[in-house]
This record gives C-alpha cells, sequence and structure tokens, in this order.
C-alpha cells in the first residue's frame, strides 16, 4: 500500500474515516426498537426541589443500547417578551450583545423552561418482555400545573456517532409544582399605647 509515501497515508486515514461514518449512518438508521413507558410519580412538588420520576420500560422485542430524554415543553418566548424583557444589566453589556440580542435571547429561554433537559445513563441490554424501572431526577423551575406528554427513546450507532430518536407518547402524567418557599427571619414589634380621648364639640 506505498508505505512511507504521505499521500497514500493520508488516503488510507480519509477512506478509514468515511468508512466508519458510513457504517455508523447505515447502522444508525436501521436500528429499531419497541417499547412500552409508563411513568409514575408524586402529584406535588415544591419549585426548585428535585423531583423523582420514575419510568417502567417494558421491551416488546430485544434491545440493546439505548436510554431515555425528557424533554421540557416549548420555551421560547414569545415577539413581545422578547421586546419588552430585558436581562439585568443588559445596559452594561457591549455593543454586540445589546444589538443582536444573543444573550437576552438565551435568558429568556432559561427563565422560561419548566425544568432542565435530563436523560438517563445508557442500558446496556433489555430482552424480549422484559421490565425496568428507570429513574430521572428533575427539578421544576415555576409553579403552576405541568403536564409531561411524551418522552424521547435514544438509540445510539455502534461508535456512537449518530443517535436515532424516537417520540413515544405514553399516558399524560399531570405534576403540580408549588410556589418556592423563603425562610424569614423572626422579627420582633415593638407595642406602643395609644391613649384616645372623647372627641370634644365644637363650639357654636
Amino acid at each position: 500500500m506505498c508505505l512511507g509515501n504521505p499521500s497514500a497515508t493520508l488516503l488510507q486515514g480519509l477512506a478509514l474515516l468515511c468508512g466508519v461514518v458510513i457504517i455508523s449512518t447505515f447502522h444508525a438508521l436501521s436500528r429499531r426498537a419497541s417499547i412500552r413507558v409508563q411513568r409514575s410519580g408524586t402529584s406535588q412538588v415544591v419549585a426548585g426541589q428535585l423531583w423523582l420520576l420514575r419510568v417502567e420500560v417494558q421491551a416488546v422485542r430485544a434491545i440493546r443500547g439505548f436510554r431515555l430524554l425528557e424533554i421540557p415543553p416549548d420555551s421560547r418566548p414569545s415577539f413581545e417578551a422578547f421586546l419588552l424583557g430585558r436581562e439585568p444589566h443588559e445596559q452594561r453589556r457591549n455593543v454586540f450583545d445589546r444589538w443582536m440580542a444573543y444573550h437576552r435571547w438565551q435568558w429568556l429561554v432559561q427563565q422560561n423552561q419548566a425544568f432542565a433537559p435530563q436523560h438517563s445513563a445508557w442500558q446496556q441490554q433489555l430482552a424480549a418482555g422484559e421490565k425496568q424501572i428507570i429513574e430521572l431526577p428533575l427539578r421544576p423551575q415555576q409553579r403552576g400545573m405541568l403536564t409531561l406528554s411524551t418522552i424521547h427513546v435514544q438509540l445510539p450507532d455502534v461508535f456512537f456517532l449518530f443517535q436515532r430518536c424516537r417520540r413515544l407518547h405514553p399516558e399524560a402524567l399531570q405534576l403540580l409544582v408549588l410556589a418556592r418557599r423563603y425562610p424569614l427571619a423572626v422579627t420582633c414589634f415593638g407595642l406602643s399605647l395609644i391613649h384616645i380621648s372623647e372627641p370634644t364639640r365644637p363650639r357654636l
């Protein structure tokens, strides 16, 4: 193979890289998964506290190498909120940040997120008909009613270069997120006595 020729070595490396990419692409496109997912957890949680989501997975067919991904609802702000919302200390940023509004957009998206995206660890193998319980810790950030309706399953290729993602629609789970509690310092108010005398009638 023309040993010692640098151009031949480069071509061999490029051929090897293209072969790995092609194999990973076909392997990722050919992967299939048939599973059933059911979620469970407590119905109430305080904003900012850790909440544990239990996901029961049952494989219809044998599956190897997968993980679950919980994605929050769309947190992109409206055009009005983008125009009126101002990030703290935004006037101190440079001209690019103020006019291009990149940091402000990211800040608004993070403020509107119900929770940060979470994914489970890679599961090695699941036989046909086997059940497994996977725990996903979530930390809700906003109070209100949170509805979890979809969940994603990621299937990587043999070299972990590409990932095939499939959306599942299990039974929706509703979570009531309560307002965050803040401890207040004990304050003593001094009491003073006020003497109120009888009102005098005005003289005519």
